[in-house]
């Protein structure tokens, strides 16, 4: 069941990331990461354009943490199979996207 809502909604996939990280089942974990979305704010439309910059600067920060964070846990699934090259790599890359895009 939760597979099937997981392809209907794409955040679904998240807490289907999170719960098998959590449950040990770090390969079904690693087929995961490549589906990850990071949320977006859900509101108003009729909002101003100082109202729209704010939302995209909020979905801005809360995606660099997501990604972050799920690049942690990918990585840790990585680890946990003996694949710790493979783990300092996605570390290494997310290192990079941080810090492509903090400037």
């Amino acid at each position: 069941m939760q597979h099937g809502l997981a392809r209907l909604l794409p955040t679904e996939i998240d807490k289907l990331f999170v719960e098998t990280l959590e449950s040990g089942r770090f390969q079904e974990a690693i087929a995961l990461y490549p589906q990850l979305t990071p949320y977006r704010e859900i509101g108003q439309v009729n909002i101003s354009e100082g109202q729209q910059r704010e939302r995209a600067m909020r979905d801005f920060s809360s995606g660099m943490l997501f990604k972050t964070s799920r690049a942690g846990g990918y990585a840790f699934a990585l680890a946990s199979i003996g694949k710790g090259e493979e783990a300092q790599a996605a570390l290494a890359a997310a290192q990079d996207f941080v810090k492509r895009n903090m400037v």
